[in-house]
């Protein structure tokens, strides 16, 4: 492969890094009732236009539906239709490089960086749903925002450790190489000051005090269980674990029983 054969590590590892970064565009689902509805919104990041919506603006209690990596708020219309049924106001954004939203490529810290723009430009926000990638970059944003209106927080197979989620793209890539490995920590470590180590949700979510629901697959394969076993051992009482089997990465939030146990937490 070039990368590995590459001069310079730093290249070698920038470029690895924007692969790992770059985002994939499915096609949006608008089709749904209540995709129709809801006053657009956009937030300009870096240059970019980030785009969602807000539902029932009247609604006493926020919530925010964020979804995870290559993916759109639209695919989880049947939240904001179960959250707008209930009274609630809720906002949901495309992640740069996301649905609607411009740009080619999306990492943790923007996604989160974004989320604290949304919370203060469209706040407050009481409860916020987060899938996957979207899961990291909620408990990244909620760690360094403790003064925010925050709640409760669910997350559904969150991306627990991010060297699993290189590990996954390395061995999809069929690369092996150490160096070309250490290039990107290094250049993850020189974008952001932190090792990619911190890029935990396992770390992070023992600086999140608020209930959090964590919704999690023993079958799920883009985010592993595995990951989660040793999370489930060391968290505080404030986390709540629904570990379901069978139902993978992306089935389990569209499963009607996980839905109405995902509302049921934040309704009580």
């Amino acid at each position: 492969m070039l990368l590995q054969t590459a001069v310079s590590p730093d290249s070698a590892g920038k470029a690895m890094f924007k692969l790992f970064c770059k985002t994939r565009r499915p096609k949006l689902r608008d089709d749904y009732a209540i995709l129709q509805t809801g006053a657009p919104i956009s937030l300009q990041y870096e240059g970019l236009t980030v785009r969602g919506k807000i539902w029932n603006e009247a609604g006493e209690k926020s919530a925010l539906v964020l979804h995870g990596f290559s993916s759109s708020y639209t695919q989880f219309h049947n939240y904001i239709s179960d959250l707008v049924a209930k009274n609630y106001r809720v906002i949901a954004i495309d992640a740069p490089a996301n649905g609607s939203s411009e740009g080619k490529s999306v990492h943790a810290l923007a996604y989160s960086e974004v989320m604290e723009m949304v919370m203060k430009a469209y706040g407050p926000v009481h409860y916020a749903i987060a899938h996957s990638f979207g899961g990291l970059a909620l408990c990244l944003a909620l760690e360094r925002n403790t003064d925010v209106d925050i709640e409760k927080v669910v997350l559904i197979a969150p991306a627990t450790e991010t060297y699993t989620a290189i590990d996954n793209a390395f061995a999809f890539l069929n690369v092996s190489s150490k160096k070309l490995r250490a290039a990107m920590d290094n250049e993850i470590l020189k974008m952001s000051g932190k090792n990619t180590d911190w890029f935990s949700v396992s770390r992070a979510i023992h600086n999140i005090k608020v209930p959090v629901l964590w919704v999690h697959d023993k079958n799920d394969k883009v985010t592993p269980y595995k990951d989660v076993m040793p999370v489930m051992k060391t968290t505080a009482s404030n986390v709540e674990f629904f570990i379901t089997e069978g139902l993978g990465h992306s089935k389990i939030y569209r499963t009607k029983s996980v839905r109405k146990k995902i509302i049921d937490f934040i309704l009580d």
